[in-house]
């Protein structure tokens, strides 16, 4: 009986690690057009190349506040359209992020986080990540 217990519970533990990897990369999937479509919409330039975006993640520590610095300093990146604002979004108390590399036309990269609303609906705001 000890070894049956041990089979289930061996079972069980795959199954929730298949299950993790498999709503992460469903995610992920589901982050890259929405961070594809931002760019597009305000880059200046937005013929960039090479976008690559790492696993998505939640956070609970960003603040009202944080978020409105994160947003003023981002709109003011000089990559990004001079009429750039972020969309009038409800947002809660859990945010998503995910970094982001990218290439200009000019071949420099960009390395950015970007936090995303609760619904993995819209870019609530970035910021350029050291290198």
């Amino acid at each position: 009986m000890n070894n049956y217990s041990f089979n289930n519970l061996l079972k069980g533990v795959v199954a929730t690690f298949v299950v993790i990897a498999l709503s992460c990369c469903s995610s992920k999937k589901q982050v890259k057009p929405l961070v594809e479509q931002f760019l597009t919409d305000n880059l200046k330039e937005n013929n960039f190349s090479n976008l690559s975006v790492e696993t998505l993640d939640s956070t609970f520590f960003i603040t009202d506040s944080l978020l409105t610095d994160l947003q003023q300093k981002s709109a003011k990146n000089p990559l990004l359209r001079s009429d750039f604002r972020y969309p009038k979004t409800v947002v809660s108390k859990k945010k998503y992020f995910v970094k982001v590399k990218y290439n200009l036309p000019d071949g420099k990269e960009q390395n950015q986080t970007f936090y995303i609303d609760e619904h993995l609906e819209h870019v609530i705001a970035f910021k350029d990540n050291m290198k």
